[in-house]
Order: structure tokens, then sequence, then C-alpha cells
């Protein structure tokens, strides 16, 4: 494959222009997966939606979304980067409208499918041409922006499904994409160049790596997202997703390695920084898997929080990512600065926040997340910018391509995995301890009755029944507390993981120069 153009020397406004819509596209795919995902009890209430159905919903267009970010950087190219963004953005925005119009429930998925297909190719797009197109000294920028779309998005996503659902209506959970849309495409066609069709790629076209890939990570993503809800390997459909999607993706990881113009290039990974880099970003991406949905789970459950009151703990850390990212790229572009000791301080500001949730009672409110909330703000851009830093120092302009289809399969990969895993220990943990404060209760009965003569000290008016029901009630609020604490613990280790991983692994690179730095 020709290397596409160097990076330009200058930024001018026009090309701004469309580095901004492609941006602005990039954080408005990225809105529209994750508030929908916090509006999915409103829209089943309002489409008369069971609960089985309704977590399809999510599903396919997650799993939709990961076969959009694997593919989209080779259509980029093939059909150029402006034709294609333009054509997804405008796809996307069209789906969304006509998702509340859907007339039955299959409709809904087949528009979600889609929609999730052309968000998915959306945010490649935005590495993309921060790699081709920016010039070397304002590069880091460029991946600052594109980190936006991993810290700064989730982290808004929960206030906006609150005022959608509780202020203006359930629809906009779909149609808040469609003026922003606009606005980008008209920025993206007027600033992007306009690169040659590049049509001729289909003469060795990678037909086996389609139809292995394509199927593979549609199997894993929907058997780790819906494993929790049919009991893993249990369940035969989810036996049959995860280990024919695990064959599947070993043969089209086959198939890569030895195509002439494959997707993915695998000798990239012998490169020590880009495979640290994938390898921490995973790590890092579960990690905010947890600090992002954990607190809010956490408060709706004991507290019976509504979303709206949930908002200004993501808000805390959403807002202030607009500063901390330009800050922190700031920082890492320093030739004096070594970005690997950004990143160890990074992920010692994530491990400590996980550390301090880990101490949670049942007790705990909005307020008392606050402090341990507000170390995510400085940690969570200090680990992933140097990240992108140290694995995009390692690929040349001409695999950018190559390198966007690892980054954004692995972040999407990523957020699937984070996801599953949180449902997993919430139910093997939860079952653990439930086991053991129920067995300890069984084991005393004198324990027992002890407690429920203070309840009836306590509250006279209730029945030996209602009294149980309390107990019962307690336990269950007992369970969740511990549950969720072991949950913030085992996530501090993926930090610790990282630390570990940068004292070995990891070169020492300097940043990007199209000068000499004096």
């Amino acid at each position: 494959m020709a290397a596409p153009a160097a990076a330009a020397n200058t930024l001018d406004l026009r090309l701004t222009v469309g580095l901004v819509g492609v941006l602005i596209a990039s954080f408005t795919a990225g809105l529209n997966e994750y508030v929908t995902a916090n509006a999915l009890m409103d829209i089943k209430g309002a489409l008369s939606i069971g609960y089985d159905e309704g977590t399809w919903l999510t599903v396919l267009y997650a799993a939709a979304g990961v076969i959009g970010m694997a593919f989209a950087p080779w259509c980029s190219y093939t059909f150029s980067i402006r034709r294609f963004t333009m054509f997804a953005i405008v796809a996307f925005a069209f789906l969304g409208w006509l998702s509340p119009f859907a007339p039955n429930l299959e409709s809904l998925y087949a528009l979600r499918i889609l929609q999730g297909l052309m968000g998915g190719c959306i945010p490649p797009m935005l590495m993309t041409v921060a790699l081709r197109f920016l010039p070397l000294d304002v590069r880091l920028y460029g991946l600052g922006a594109y980190a936006l779309t991993a810290t700064f998005t989730p982290n808004l996503a929960l206030p906006l499904a609150a005022l959608w659902t509780e202020y203006v209506g359930w629809e906009w959970a779909f149609w808040q994409a469609i003026p922003l849309c606009l606005i980008c495409c008209s920025a993206v066609g007027y600033g992007l160049p306009q690169d040659p069709l590049h049509l001729e790629r289909f003469r060795t076209f990678d037909t086996v790596g389609l139809l292995t890939g394509v199927p593979a990570l549609a199997a894993l993503v929907v058997g780790l997202l819906q494993g929790d809800k049919y009991d893993w390997f249990e369940s035969p459909l989810i036996g049959t997703l995860l280990i024919g999607g695990g064959g599947l993706l070993v043969a089209f990881l086959l198939n890569e390695w030895t195509h002439p113009a494959p997707f993915f290039r695998l000798d990239i990974l012998k490169r020590r920084n880009f495979t640290f880099g994938l390898i921490a970003l995973v790590c890092i991406l579960v990690m905010m898997s947890v600090i992002i949905g954990l607190p809010n789970r956490y408060l709706a459950e004991l507290h019976e929080y509504r979303p709206l009151q949930s908002a200004p703990l993501t808000l805390l850390v959403a807002l202030p990512q607009l500063l901390a990212l330009v800050l922190v790229a700031a920082l890492c572009n320093s030739p004096r600065i070594d970005c690997r000791w950004v990143l160890v301080a990074g992920a010692l500001c994530c491990a400590a926040s996980c550390l301090g949730f880990s101490f949670v009672t049942g007790e705990w409110t909005r307020e008392n997340f606050y402090l341990l909330m507000a170390l995510q703000i400085v940690g969570q851009p200090m680990a992933i910018i140097p990240i992108l830093m140290l694995a995009t120092s390692a690929v040349t302009p001409a695999e950018g391509v190559f390198a966007s289809s690892w980054f954004n399969t692995t972040r999407a990969l990523s957020s699937v995995l984070g996801t599953a895993l949180v449902n997993l220990l919430l139910t093997e943990r939860g079952r653990f301890h439930s086991d053991v404060l129920v067995g300890q209760m069984g084991d005393s009965m004198q324990v027992l009755e002890a407690h429920l003569s203070q309840l009836q000290a306590t509250l006279p008016h209730l029945g030996r029944s209602e009294l149980l029901e309390v107990v019962s009630r307690q336990l269950q609020e007992q369970v969740t507390v511990l549950t969720v604490a072991d949950i913030f613990l085992a996530a501090s280790s993926l930090a610790l993981v990282v630390l570990a991983l940068t004292s070995i692994l990891p070169l020492r690179i300097h940043p990007p120069r199209s000068t000499p730095a004096q």
C-alpha cells in the first residue's frame, strides 16, 4: 500500500475546521452509544419492550460498532477519508432519526445494527486524520483530542441521558446526534483534503479476512455481553458464540499474517512500544469501565438514585477533562519530560481512586464519592495520552491506517470486556458473599433472634414476617456493598499491572518534532 501524504508543516484554518468536524463527530458517535444505554429503561418503557429484548438493543449496537472500528480504516483509504467520513456521519444521523419510528422490534434491531456499524466507523477517522494531517509539533494535542472520546464521552453520557429522559423526551436519546452531525458533515466536507479513490485495492481484497473477522468479532461481543445473563458456558448459545468466535478470530489472525493486503498488520506487534500501548490501553479502559459505571449502579441499588441524581458524579470527571487533557498533552510534548513517568503518575492516581472506593460502606452517598472521583480527572488523561504517544511513535505515516485499526478495535473490545467483567463479578462475588452471610446467620440462630429482637424494639409495629423481610433487605444491601468493594479492589490491580509493565516494556521516546528541538 502506498504511503499517504505526510503531515503538513503548518495547520491552516481550513484544515482545522475539518479536523474539528471529525472530532465532534467522534464525540457524537460515542455519546449516542452511551446515552442510549443509560436511557434504556425509559426507551423500553416507551416502546413496551421487555427486559430480555431490551438488552439486545445495546448488545447488537456494540457488536456492530466493534466491526465498524475494525474495518473502517481500510475503507477510509480505499474511498478517501473525506468521502467515507461524510458518508458515515450522514448515515449515522439518518438511522438515529428513524429509530424511534421503527414499526416493530425486529426493525429497531436492524436500525441499531446499522447505526452501530456507522457509529463505529467514525472514531477511527479521528486518529487517522490526527496522524496524517497534524504537524508533528502539535500531533500530541490531536492524540489528546482522540483520548477525549475515551475519557470525556462516557462521563458526559449519564447527565445527557438524564436530561433527555427527565425533561425533554426519550426520543432525543436517538435524535441528539442529528444537529451535530449536520454541522460535522459540513465541516469535514469543507476542511479535509479530497484524496483520490483507490478502488484498485479491491483486486487484492482480503475476502477471507472479512468472512472470518466480522463473525468472530460479532460472536465474541455478543457472547461477552450476554454471558452473565445466560449463565456463561451453562448456555449452549454462549458457549457456541465464545468458542466459535475465538476459533474464527484465530483463523482471522492467521489469514492476516499471510495475506498480501491485510486489514491488520501483525508484524507491527513486534514493536515493543506499540504492543505495550495495546496492553496498557486494555487495562486502563477496563478499569475506567468500573469507575464510570459502578458508583452509579451502587447509588441506584442502595439509595434508589435516578440518573439525574447521579449525574454530578460523572460531570465532575467529564468537564475538567477538556482542560486536563490539554495540560497533559502540553506536559508530554516537552522534551524534558519522560512520558513513561507521566503514565506512572496517572496509573497511581487511578489505582488510589479504586483503592479508596474499595472502603465503601452502606452509608455512602453521592458526596462520599466526589473526592475519589476527582483523582480520575488527573489520572485518566495522564494514563491515556502517554499510552497513545508511546504506541504511535512506533508507526510511520504509511502504517497509520493499521495503527488506527489496532487501537480502535482494542479500545472497543476493552469496553465490552470491562462490562462483561463487571457483570460477572457482580454475580459471582454477590453469590459468594450471600452464601457466606446466609451461612453465618443460619449457623447461629441466636444471632438472628438477637437481630430480630433489636429490630422489634426499633420497629414495634412490624410483625415477624415483615421483620424477616427487613433482615433480608439488609442482607442484600450488605452483599451489594461487599461485592462493589471487591470489584473496585480488582480494578485497582489493573493499574498496578500497567505500572509493572511500564517499568520493563516501553522504550524512552521524545515528542515528535518537525525540526530538531532547541
